[in-house]
């Protein structure tokens, strides 16, 4: 079995996009999560969090390679839709997972400690 990762990297000067990005985000897992290939999602802030520096955020959404095409589909949709709600470009990428080791339990809710 081989799973992929589309990966949107988004970077802001400031919190004031904090409910677009969340919307986005939102709007990114809800699609995803209608299709039977898609295995899970997280966004992950790279760094350390400071009004006055630059913030990268990354959104990152595991798949099973089936699913890659309609993964590609929802991760171009998020990205242009991001770089209007959010005034700054979105670029995407496509990555085959190596390895993955998680929870056993995988419907489980964002936050969960494994």
């Amino acid at each position: 079995m081989t799973w992929i990762a589309t990966m949107l990297t988004i970077h802001l000067q400031s919190d004031e996009h904090d409910e677009a990005l969340e919307g986005m985000v939102d709007e990114l897992a809800l699609r995803s999560a209608q299709d039977a290939d898609f295995r899970g999602l997280i966004c992950l802030e790279v760094g350390e969090h400071s009004a006055s520096v630059r913030r990268k955020l990354m959104v990152v959404s595991l798949w099973d390679e089936a699913g890659a095409d309609r993964a590609e589909l929802i991760a171009e949709a998020s990205s242009a839709e991001g770089t209007e709600a959010l005034g700054t470009g979105i670029p995407r990428e496509r990555a085959r997972i190596v390895r993955l080791v998680g929870c056993e339990d995988r419907h489980r809710k964002l936050g969960d400690v494994c």
